[in-house]
């Protein structure tokens, strides 16, 4: 497991919006996203491995249903001081058991390549266990790493796929960016298409 200075890994998104660039990407693809596929207001989203909790405070202030979960208790502990209604919960994404289930899960950031590589494989049949029928599940990583750490679409998707959940569309980035093969970016999201 990684350990994160919580201070230090928000400096990046208050560098982009000092630089003027929206460190929100990832929820305004969220809000096309539930638009596109009429999903009710209201609906429940965690955020997979949330950090500090940027991508679920943004959730909130914009009106949807959010909660956080982090292996990490010091990324947590920043996470809470950010927004303390929120419900944040300190869990290893392969063996997680948050006792409910959401209509969107979201992992932002990388967040699987961040799981020990034989844990990873868990990591899908434990979002399904967290999902509503019917529920979505949205992932965004990087596919070429300097350190090494990756995992190919092809074993994304089986994954997926083998806890029951089906592709329902991918771009190269969070601003829709057409998904080629050669992209060194995916945002996925699949849907539950059985129990």
């Amino acid at each position: 497991m990684t350990s994160w200075n919580p201070s230090e890994y928000d400096k990046q998104w208050i560098d982009m919006a000092a630089a003027g660039k929206d460190p929100h990407g990832e929820v305004a693809y969220i809000q096309r996203l539930i638009q596109r596929r009429g999903l009710k207001p209201g609906l429940s989203i965690l955020d997979a491995g949330c950090g500090t909790g940027r991508v679920a405070v943004e959730l909130d202030r914009r009106g949807y249903c959010a909660a956080g979960t982090d292996v990490d208790i010091d990324m947590l502990g920043e996470a809470r001081s950010k927004a303390e209604h929120l419900k944040w919960t300190q869990a290893d994404l392969a063996r997680m058991d948050l006792g409910t289930s959401f209509d969107l899960i979201v992992m932002a950031g990388n967040v699987i390549l961040f799981i020990e590589p034989a844990d990873q494989p868990l990591v899908a049949a434990s979002l399904r266990a967290h999902t509503n029928d019917g529920g979505l599940v949205l992932a965004g990583m990087q596919l070429a790493r300097d350190d090494g750490r990756h995992v190919a679409v092809t074993q994304w998707d089986a994954w997926m796929t083998g806890a029951g959940f089906a592709l329902v569309e991918r771009f190269a980035n969070w601003d829709e960016g057409e998904w080629r093969q050669s992209a060194d970016y995916v945002v996925s999201v699949h849907q539950v298409t059985s129990k």
